[in-house]
C-alpha cells in the first residue's frame, strides 16, 4: 500500500505542471472571448495549440502506468527501457529538486518481472530525492548499467549526498527503518526494494559510501549497487 501510495505521488507530480498550464490557457481564452478583448484568431489558434502539446505530454505518463499494472508476468525486457520508464514517471520530482542525471547504461537484455523492476527503482530514486534535497551545491545522481564477467547486470546509482554512518548503512533495508520524519517516509520502500532485487530476480542489492568523479570534479556521497543474473 505504501509503494502504491508512493507511485500516485509520483503521478500527480508529474501531470500537475501541464494541467496546471492547459487549465490557465483555457480558462485566458474564455475570459477574453467573453469580454470581447481577444481579437487575434492567430494567437488564439496559438493557445489552443499549445494546450494540444501540453495534453499530449500526459500520454507518456499514461502509458508507462499502464504498462505498470498489466499482469505480473516474466518477459525479456531491455534495462536502458526500464530506467528510461522509470525517469519518466519521476521526473517533474528530478526537476523540482534540480537534480542532473549522468547515464551510462549499455543495451541489456534480461528477462524477469519488468514492472516489478520498475517499481524497486523508483523506490531508489525516492530515496536519492530525499537524500539529495539537503545538499545545497550540486545535486547528482550517476547512473551506470553494465555486464560484468559475462555473468551479472550491475546496476549503480552513485549520489552526491551526505555520507551514510556505518549503522545506517547496514540497516537501511529493514523494515519501518526511516531517517525521516513520521509524517513523511514509511521506512519500507528500500526494504520492498531488497525483496523485490532477492526473491524476483534473485539477485542482491547494497550500499556503500563511495567517492567518485563527475566531469572532473570529485564528490563524496553513496552509492546503490543492484546485481542480477544475466540468465
Amino acid at each position: 500500500m505504501a509503494a502504491m501510495g508512493e507511485m500516485f505521488e509520483n503521478i500527480t507530480h508529474q501531470w500537475k505542471q501541464p494541467l496546471s498550464i492547459i487549465t490557465t490557457i483555457s480558462t485566458g481564452v474564455k475570459v477574453q472571448r467573453e469580454m470581447g478583448i481577444l481579437v487575434d484568431d492567430v494567437k488564439e489558434l496559438e493557445l489552443l495549440d499549445e494546450i494540444t502539446t501540453h495534453t499530449y505530454s500526459l500520454h507518456p505518463i499514461h502509458n508507462s502506468i499502464a504498462d505498470f499494472f498489466k499482469h505480473k508476468v516474466k518477459v525479456e525486457f531491455n534495462v536502458q527501457n526500464v530506467i528510461d520508464k522509470t525517469l519518466d514517471l519521476i521526473s517533474s520530482q528530478l526537476n523540482n529538486k534540480r537534480i542532473v542525471l549522468h547515464k551510462n547504461i549499455e543495451s541489456i537484455d534480461i528477462t524477469g518481472l519488468e514492472n516489478e523492476l520498475i517499481q524497486a527503482l523508483i523506490n531508489i530514486f525516492n530515496n536519492a530525492v530525499e537524500a539529495l534535497s539537503d545538499i545545497e551545491n550540486k545535486r547528482i545522481i550517476v547512473i551506470d548499467a553494465y555486464i560484468e564477467d559475462d555473468k551479472k547486470v550491475i546496476i549503480k546509482f552513485g549520489l552526491c549526498a551526505s555520507r551514510s554512518k556505518g549503522n545506517l548503512v547496514s540497516k537501511i533495508f529493514e523494515p519501518y527503518f526511516t531517517t525521516k520524519d513520521d509524517i513523511d517516509g514509511t521506512g519500507i520502500g528500500l526494504c520492498i526494494t531488497e525483496k523485490i532485487i532477492k526473491e524476483h530476480f534473485l539477485g542482491s542489492i547494497e550500499l556503500k559510501n563511495i567517492e567518485f568523479k563527475v566531469d572532473s570534479e570529485e564528490y563524496k556521497g553513496a552509492e546503490f549497487t543492484i546485481k542480477l543474473p544475466l540468465s
